[in-house]
């Protein structure tokens, strides 16, 4: 199941996010990668969009940035309210990985993106992992991966093929363009509720 973010940070509709020191390589895909989320949001009247920033984040500070966007190449570390966390994405992996620090209410206050710092892929498929990772950062968890039935870019199973991506364990949605199902949008935006004075 998904985890919302705090109550102060849900208000805004948007979430920013700030491009560490080890992912300089990943500018420009990041960049395309926020665009095209906030097209999505667009055209699917999702209730988040994402904003970029240079500020880096603040561990220690819920109101400064909330997305820390960075490589790896093996172990990888964060830190969220004094709280050192640790996990392990190999530089050469085809898929990212994105851990959250919680506030003491149990809601979300900071999101860590980490993406291979050595892939050989093309870069569509950069740009949809980085895409993929985004969705995670609005709260959605593995749980909610979308299904093999109707995949899209939060599918489990993201497969470079040529210069496009399959996505779905059967392969069945081929991209460009990166697609959501609404399904996926409902699961955002359950998470982020169109009235932000109903928080």
């Amino acid at each position: 199941m998904g985890i919302q973010w705090d109550d102060s940070i849900r208000k805004t509709g948007t979430l920013t996010i700030c491009r560490g020191n080890t992912a300089s390589a990943w500018s420009d895909i990041l960049i395309e990668a926020v665009s095209r989320f906030n097209d999505l949001a667009t055209s699917l009247s999702l209730n988040v969009t994402f904003v970029a920033t240079t500020t880096q984040p603040d561990p220690n500070n819920l109101q400064s940035t909330n997305v820390q966007f960075e490589t790896a190449d093996g172990k990888i570390t964060f830190s969220w309210l004094g709280d050192q966390g640790s996990d392990n994405l190999p530089g050469d992996a085809d898929k990212g990985l994105t851990r959250k620090g919680e506030v003491s209410n149990g809601l979300l206050g900071r999101a860590f993106i980490f993406v291979p710092r050595r892939t050989k892929r093309h870069r569509f498929m950069k740009l949809c992992m980085t895409v993929h990772e985004l969705v995670h950062a609005t709260g959605l968890s593995n749980d909610d991966h979308s299904s093999d039935l109707n995949p899209d870019i939060f599918s489990e199973y993201l497969v470079a093929a040529g210069d496009k991506v399959e996505a779905g364990i059967f392969n069945s949605r081929v991209m460009p363009p990166i697609w959501m199902s609404k399904e996926t949008a409902r699961k955002i935006n359950t998470l982020w509720p169109y009235d932000p004075d109903s928080i």
